[in-house]
């Protein structure tokens, strides 16, 4: 794995994104109760954001991948197949 990736700011808005992610999804476990009793435009627009918001951290990945050779489900995959 190239460390150059944890020297750039891409690496870090990455991780931010993810737990701007991670916030949201505890956001709506917790206030299920409310969400419910959403109408069906509101709740179209809770699953279009988090549509947007999982497509961002996705292609921070391809771009992670690309430029640094950083790939974490390769490196755990690796280090599971390693173990057995």
């Amino acid at each position: 794995m190239n460390l150059e990736v944890f020297l750039n700011l891409s690496f870090y808005a990455h991780l931010a994104n993810l737990m701007f992610i991670l916030f949201a999804v505890y956001f709506v476990i917790s206030n299920f109760s409310y969400l419910e009793n959403m109408s069906a435009e509101k709740k179209i627009y809770v699953v279009l954001l988090f549509s947007i918001a999982s497509g961002v951290h996705g292609l921070s990945h391809l771009g992670l991948e690309n430029l640094y050779q950083y790939n974490p489900m390769g490196f755990f995959v690796r280090t599971v197949h390693s173990l057995m």
